[in-house]
């Protein structure tokens, strides 16, 4: 968890300070951190409202290239966005606990069904 999110903030990072760099010479750079998609990868068969299929994803975050630097790409993804930065202004620990969990359950999951033979 802490790799990945490390991972992230350098991404952040790095994609401002490119922004920031090359907007003069008509450069946009974007940042998208999405939220959950409807794919074979991550296991959500049918699409949903918070996890839309691929291609409306895309379209939506298409949508939104050139106004602004980091985005989710799609809107309920901004309320799980929201809903998560309020969570660590509160209690970080709190959503440190969440994700650590979430994670754990998803693979716990995952060993089950590869346990049975179903991966």
């Amino acid at each position: 968890f802490f790799l990945q999110l490390n991972q992230q903030l350098y991404v952040d990072k790095l994609s401002e300070d490119l922004a920031r760099s090359y907007s003069s010479k008509g450069i946009i750079v974007q940042c998208v951190q999405p939220g959950p998609v409807a794919t074979n990868m991550s296991k959500i068969h049918r699409a949903t409202w918070m996890a839309p299929t691929p291609e409306v994803f895309v379209s939506s975050a298409l949508s939104t290239c050139g106004k602004a630097t980091m985005t989710t790409g799609y809107g309920p993804h901004d309320i799980l966005w929201g809903v998560s930065a309020g969570i660590y202004l509160v209690c970080p620990s709190a959503l440190y606990w969440l994700v650590k969990r979430t994670s754990e359950n998803i693979r716990t999951r995952a060993l089950k069904k590869i346990a049975a033979g179903k991966i």
